[in-house]
């Protein structure tokens, strides 16, 4: 008996750079790099694929790729890269363009350009999610054979001040958040960042970031208050909103039978502002960049916090206490943020999140803060072009997705904020409540407001000053502190 076998050669991707084999990448080997793909990115059913990027070396620039035997020419091929797209489709795999071209059943990627030397950077990081970070910058670390120092380091804004005040040695890349940006900006700390990296990445973030008509960093997630209760203790009124009034009823109920019925951190001025925007305060800071304490918005914004705690609706304390009340069953309500969520599904705490809070006396949502945090570039970097092929690779949707559903925090590149709306429990109404969301201004009055507000508010919580008291010697210490 004569055997006769037919073997079918394994699709795959074989890839080249300056004419020289780089990789040959097999079917089941592409598989287990691609990852979701948000809906319309390509031009395909397709719901995987994987940055062309990520399949070749990290390019200095790169002025020719050739598909299958076809040429493109462009001088930003290195970066046009980052934002293309190899991806499954019908059984074959297929390479989508950043404009939209695309070359179906690919089989052979050759790139031509010149390979970036640099093979070290160094970052400071800090907040929450730090070991979620390093395990990206070690997967792209050891992708490419380079070495990233990531260093913890508690206030790394303050910190890259002194450094470059005393002549130190300052990282290529730091994490920074927004109500430091300008004193960053204004003591030459960073530069600013080309165009091409805030492909994808959310408006408002990227306007959070950016000073004189220049983008200074990059965001790189958010969180936003949420409104976050007990089932077990109180039963809140469902729909797309819920109005202060409502609210005011519900925990009306819990006062006597739990120790705090509703709390956050009112000492904190970070807390005021949802409310002074319900209240009609449009904006935080005037066109100049000076704020007005004294208005009737903000004076209706914290006498109605002020009447919550006579009442004993409501019980002011810092977020250490607050979770710890919340987490042991005391606490019926708490103003917290996104963060809180796996931290509560972890120790099994019941709890569920209200939708959009309204102050029904206006008709005005109850304004979220959006706590941004970014990456920016220091001005004294050392190696500019490796700094922007890492941010590239954070800023894309693999790592935006992956960070981000581990942390539940919200991603700020919009692609992977919409895989997440799609996928994950909870995010749809955190992303709705974001929507009405503000963001902190940066400028220097805002430091100075932040500070001044943490002193006063106790006062107006406490009874020992009324609201329009605190907010007057508030007005009178703001001018006096800033020129």
């Amino acid at each position: 008996m004569i055997l006769c076998c037919v073997v079918f050669p394994l699709s795959g991707l074989e890839v080249s750079v300056n004419g020289k084999p780089y990789q040959s990448l097999h079917d089941t080997e592409l598989t287990e790099l691609i990852s979701p793909l948000p809906a319309g990115l390509v031009s395909s059913e397709s719901s995987l694929g994987i940055a062309v990027s990520q399949l070749i070396p990290v390019m200095f620039e790169a002025w020719r790729i050739t598909i299958d035997g076809v040429v493109i020419s462009d001088d930003s091929l290195a970066e046009r890269l980052e934002h293309s797209y190899l991806f499954r489709d019908a059984g074959v795999w297929s390479i989508q363009l950043d404009d939209g071209l695309i070359f179906q059943n690919t089989e052979s990627l050759s790139v031509e350009g010149e390979e970036l030397l640099d093979d070290e950077l160094e970052i400071w990081v800090s907040w929450e999610g730090e070991d979620e970070l390093r395990t990206e910058i070690s997967a792209f670390a050891d992708r490419n054979g380079i070495e990233v120092t990531v260093l913890h380091i508690p206030n790394p804004e303050s910190r890259l001040v002194s450094v470059l005040r005393g002549g130190g040695n300052p990282p290529d890349l730091i994490m920074c958040s927004p109500g430091n940006l300008y004193s960053l900006v204004e003591s030459g700390a960073l530069q600013p960042l080309p165009a091409y990296l805030s492909t994808g990445l959310g408006r408002q973030g990227l306007d959070t970031f950016s000073y004189q008509g220049k983008q200074w960093a990059l965001p790189f997630y958010y969180d936003t208050q949420l409104l976050i209760y007990n089932p077990e203790l109180i039963d809140l009124p469902g729909g797309s909103s819920l109005t202060l009034s409502d609210l005011e009823r519900a925990v009306a109920a819990l006062v006597g039978t739990v120790p705090v019925p509703m709390s956050w951190n009112a000492y904190s001025s970070y807390w005021l502002m949802p409310f002074q925007a319900s209240f009609g305060k449009a904006r935080l800071t005037e066109p100049d960049g000076s704020i007005i304490l004294d208005d009737a918005q903000t004076e209706a914004a914290l006498s109605y916090i002020v009447k919550l705690a006579q009442q004993e609706y409501f019980t002011p304390l810092e977020r250490d206490a607050m979770i710890s009340f919340f987490a042991s069953g005391r606490a019926g309500v708490i103003y917290s943020a996104s963060y809180s969520i796996p931290y509560f599904q972890e120790l099994r705490i019941p709890f569920a999140v209200a939708p959009a809070l309204v102050n029904d006396r206006t008709g005005l949502p109850v304004s979220p803060m959006l706590d941004y945090k970014a990456i920016g570039l220091t001005r004294q970097s050392k190696h500019p072009v490796l700094a922007y092929r890492l941010l590239s690779y954070l800023m894309g949707i693999e790592v935006q997705t992956r960070f981000n559903q581990q942390l539940f925090k919200l991603p700020a590149n919009t692609y992977a904020q919409q895989l997440l709306e799609e996928s994950t429990a909870y995010y749809r109404t955190i992303t709705d409540q974001a929507s009405h969301g503000q963001t902190v201004p940066s400028t220097a009055s805002y430091a100075a407001y932040k500070n001044i507000m943490w002193k006063l508010l106790r006062f107006a919580l406490s009874g020992q000053l009324s609201p329009s008291a605190v907010l007057e010697q508030g007005e009178r210490l703001l001018k006096e502190t800033l020129p």
